[in-house]
Formats: structure tokens, C-alpha cells, sequence
């Protein structure tokens, strides 16, 4: 996420993208790598505004569970299935945010009158 956030900074200022951590690039037509990827922190992102889709909220729907709205409590995959990338694209790793961080989402979230688990809640630890 960081490194998206740099990559927009520097377009905007129209600078280059030289040692951007996980970042390729091409220049003079050269592959360029920024280095290494910052550490993931699933915890590190903001929790949703749902204030921002109140008016909108009895809209959201999955099946008949409606209002719904989505949370997102993991990221990643341990395993390497063949069909799928997820593993690939975060390093065959699975990420869970912290119980208390995904409480505190779920505390924010009671006007929503449906829950429904489509993914393990808790599953294997960071790594």
C-alpha cells in the first residue's frame, strides 16, 4: 500500500520512481526493482467509513441477507493451489488481523443486521 501511495506522491510531482521498496519499473528500456517490499500489516489499514454508504446501505445484498456489508479479517493464503494466484501475489503467505481490531469493526458495524462467514474468521497466524 505505501508503495502506491509513493508511486501517486511522485507522478504528482513529476518525480522519478527510483527506490521505491517493491516496486518494478522500466526506464530506457530497463527493468528497474526498487528492493524489497516493505512488511505487510493488515492491521495497518484504516477500518471503513460505512458513514460514507448509510443512504445506500439497504441496497447492499448477498442471496436474501440484506443489509450486508463486508469485512475483511485476512489476507493471503498458506496454500499453492494451482488454479489461483493469491499464494503468488503475496508470497505464499496468510495474514489475520488482530482479534481486537476486527471487534472494534464489528462494534462499529451494528447497524448491519446480517453477518454471514464465508471465509475462515480466524485462521492461521501471520507468516
Amino acid at each position: 500500500m505505501s508503495a502506491f501511495r509513493e508511486v501517486l506522491r511522485r507522478l504528482e510531482k513529476k518525480e522519478d520512481m527510483s527506490g521505491i521498496p517493491g516496486l518494478h519499473y522500466r526506464e530506457n528500456g530497463a527493468f528497474v526493482f526498487g528492493g524489497d517490499p516493505l512488511p505487510y500489516n493488515i492491521d495497518a489499514l484504516p477500518l471503513p467509513d460505512r458513514t460514507l454508504t448509510g443512504e445506500d446501505r439497504n441496497e447492499y445484498q448477498i442471496d436474501d441477507m440484506k443489509p450486508i456489508a463486508l469485512m475483511r479479517t485476512s489476507a493471503g493464503c498458506p496454500y499453492r493451489c494451482t488454479f489461483c494466484s493469491v499464494w503468488k501475489l503475496m508470497g505464499g503467505r496468510s495474514y489475520s488481523r488482530r482479534i481486537e481490531s476486527v471487534v472494534e469493526e464489528l462494534d462499529k458495524s451494528r447497524n448491519i443486521s446480517c453477518i454471514s462467514r464465508t471465509m475462515s474468521l480466524f485462521s492461521t497466524r501471520n507468516g
